[in-house]
C-alpha cells in the first residue's frame, strides 16, 4: 500500500488544533506527532525484496527474494 502524505497531514493538523485548543504541554504535541508519524510509516507495504548472499568477494553463496507483502513492525 503506498504511504498516504494526506492522511499524515491531517493527522499532523489535528495535533496542532487539539493542542491550541487544550493547551497542550509540548510533551503531548511531540508524543501525538511521533505518533501520526508512526501510524504513517507502519501503513507501508514492502515488496519485491531481493537479497544476495556472497561468501567472499567472488563466491555467491545464493539469492533471495520475498513473496507477497510484508508490513514494518
Amino acid at each position: 500500500m503506498a504511504l498516504d502524505k494526506l492522511a499524515l497531514k491531517a493527522a499532523i493538523e489535528k495535533t496542532f488544533e487539539t493542542a491550541k485548543e487544550n493547551e497542550w504541554s509540548a510533551s503531548q504535541v511531540a508524543e501525538s506527532l511521533a505518533n501520526a508519524v508512526d501510524a504513517y510509516v507502519r501503513a507501508a507495504a514492502v515488496t519485491a525484496v531481493e537479497t544476495k548472499v556472497q561468501v567472499d568477494l567472488r563466491t555467491g553463496a545464493g539469492t533471495g527474494s520475498q513473496v507477497g507483502t510484508g508490513k514494518l513492525q
